[in-house]
């Protein structure tokens, strides 16, 4: 029989150094929770609702706030006196917060064990269930505190600072520099539409960004739905070497060209890309697969080709298709979120567009749902002006920055290489 991890020497030691000097409180922040004796859980409650009110945290206010709750004065005065000096407070916290976290886990075992011996109907259900529990362990961690005023303009104060003097560009850059001009690169946690008709260049334009990304020394996840691991990796190569997608493809190639492919596809190798292919992804799946590998690699920024391929978690008859789009856009908008990174999400757009003389699309254009329009931190849209003209080697695809929940929107005109299907800008 294994023993619930826990110190009491530890959290008596904690409490002592507390009720001696109540400074210690600003080096961590006390949770009554992550104490295993009872009697020590009561004390800690008194103890932060004593500070919370702003009176001195000592054995007298202590006790009179635990007054009808079986803890005698004198137990406090015994917690006071097993530690000579306040001094290692801190290393007294770590080590019951350390014994938190193992119980958590062992009940989140439990829990994860109970979970599975219900044969629930989805086992992807069943899986998300159990990361979220895990990943609850690890948020406690990091338990959401108020930021002041105070706190508040010194994290802006510090931003504008690295941006100033230390010359940091923050967010992902896109590599497009018009695009950048205008969205200042993607923010961490934001959800960002790239939305097009087929065949304008949406997947192309992901690709390049993809690339600009990783050799800047970003990881980059992506989520290819649509095509299959090898078209991506050939477009990358394609947009990275300069030699055309068709020749990469289907072969043409002289020797010098081979040549220049082999080191360019060297160089690539090395870059922090990674690429699923799975043919169909929902967002519980997804959720899953990005947590892993933010864990195991690290991750800057995930692209997701395309929303409206993903499969929702849940559906049945009275579920539509916009509601599943909706409920789909939400999610992944909360594995943004989750882990704080910016995720591009490439979207379809209804026929509207085509029936304007200008041909430029809207919000509204967003197809399935309007829900994609409300999550979304930003959305930019592709759209030519002018028939294509296949004898050109390349052409304007115009660009447009529709919305921009932290900054400005325009729009931009953008060189659309055909031979290597990738941007310019």
């Amino acid at each position: 029989m294994h023993q619930t991890p826990h110190s009491i020497e530890a959290e008596r030691s904690l409490l002592g150094s507390i009720l001696i000097d109540q400074a210690v409180l600003s080096d961590f922040e006390l949770n009554p929770d992550d104490f295993y004796e009872p009697r020590h859980v009561k004390i800690a409650r008194a103890i932060v609702d004593v500070h919370t009110s702003g009176a001195a945290v000592d054995i007298v206010t202590v006790s009179d706030a635990l007054a009808g709750k079986s803890v005698p004065m004198l137990y406090l005065a015994e917690l006071s006196d097993s530690v000579p000096t306040s001094i290692h407070a801190k290393s007294y916290y770590d080590i019951v917060e350390r014994m938190a976290v193992l119980r958590g886990l062992v009940k989140a075992g439990t829990e994860i064990v109970e979970s599975a011996y219900k044969m629930p109907e989805d086992p992807a259900t069943a899986i998300d269930e159990a990361e979220k529990i895990l990943f609850s362990i690890g948020n406690k961690r990091r338990a959401a505190r108020w930021n002041d005023a105070l706190d508040l303009m010194n994290m802006t104060k510090g931003r504008v600072k690295s941006i100033v003097i230390d010359g940091l560009r923050p967010g992902v850059r896109s590599g497009i520099s018009q695009i950048d001009a205008i969205t200042g690169g993607w923010q961490k946690s934001d959800l960002v539409i790239l939305a097009a008709r087929p065949s304008v260049g949406k997947t192309a334009l992901a690709t390049s960004m993809a690339l600009s990304a990783a050799i800047s020394g970003k990881k980059v996840a992506i989520f290819s739905i649509e095509m299959s691991a090898e078209q991506v990796g050939a477009r990358i190569l394609s947009s990275a070497s300069g030699i055309p997608l068709a020749a990469i493809r289907n072969g043409g190639i002289d020797l010098v060209q081979m040549s220049e492919l082999e080191e360019w596809a060297d160089t690539v190798g090395k870059l922090g890309i990674y690429v699923d292919d799975s043919p169909t992804a929902s967002p519980s799946v997804m959720r899953s697969k990005c947590r892993k590998i933010a864990a195991d690699r690290g991750v800057d920024l995930i692209i997701v080709d395309y929303l409206q391929l993903m499969v929702p978690d849940r559906s049945g008859k009275d579920q539509n298709r916009v509601n599943e789009v909706a409920d789909i856009s939400r999610a992944l908008k909360g594995i943004a979120r989750e882990l704080d990174v910016p995720i591009i999400a490439l979207s379809q757009l209804s026929r509207m567009s085509e029936y304007r003389d200008t041909g430029e699309p809207r919000l509204s254009d967003l197809r399935d749902s309007g829900a994609i329009e409300q999550d979304a931190d930003m959305v930019l849209m592709l759209w030519r002006k002018e028939q294509p003209d296949f004898t050109k080697q390349s052409e304007v695809v115009s660009c447009k920055i529709a919305k921009h929940r932290n900054g400005p929107t325009g729009v931009c005109d953008l060189e659309f290489v055909k031979s290597t299907a990738s941007f310019r800008g």
